[in-house]
């Protein structure tokens, strides 16, 4: 075999290596925050709640952690799982917002979706699609602290008292470097 033609033989062999070498795996998974319980007092008709929402325990992001190259938060569904008999709060018209687990404030706010007259009954539940801000959001937080807040924001029918429990799910998709 002539020398060239070995040498053009190694090429393939080299740029399949090189492919693998940079291998990053796409994965997706699921996760729910449960039995969070919420309770606030309406003022003026307006609330402004927070449910934590911490995906250190989450196998996939524990695993992974020091090679997550890039997460994608596709859905994020908030599900009433039961309602105590002080809330008078009948529904919630304002939007879900995510925030930093560090942050004092609202300014940092990444906003999920609108909650259009939410129902805050059992079994109630509410799906919003992600967003690139969202992205970047869920990247930075598995990053960082791993946990972030859901802002329920809005104005309220009923009662000025909220006391129920939710599930808060995200449906991710995350690249993370093989390392190969």
């Amino acid at each position: 075999m002539s020398r060239s033609l070995a040498k053009s033989a190694r090429i393939p062999s080299l740029l399949a290596l090189a492919a693998i070498a940079a291998c990053v795996v796409n994965l997706d998974f699921n996760y729910t925050q449960t039995g969070e319980v919420v309770q606030a007092t309406a003022t003026n008709n307006q609330i402004s709640t927070t449910v934590l929402v911490d995906l250190s325990n989450q196998p996939d992001i524990q695993a992974h952690a020091s090679s997550i190259e890039s997460l994608s938060l596709n859905n994020l569904t908030l599900t009433i799982t039961a309602v105590q008999s002080d809330n008078s709060i009948q529904s919630v018209t304002g939007s879900l917002y995510l925030r930093p687990s560090t942050a004092t404030d609202a300014s940092q706010d990444v906003l999920v979706g609108a909650l259009n007259n939410f129902s805050v009954a059992a079994n109630s539940t509410v799906t919003l699609t992600g967003s690139a801000a969202l992205d970047a959001f869920a990247l930075s937080t598995v990053k960082g602290s791993r946990k972030f807040y859901a802002v329920i924001s809005g104005t309220v029918t009923g009662g000025a008292t909220a006391d129920f429990t939710a599930d808060v799910a995200v449906s991710c998709s995350m690249g993370y470097d093989t390392g190969i």
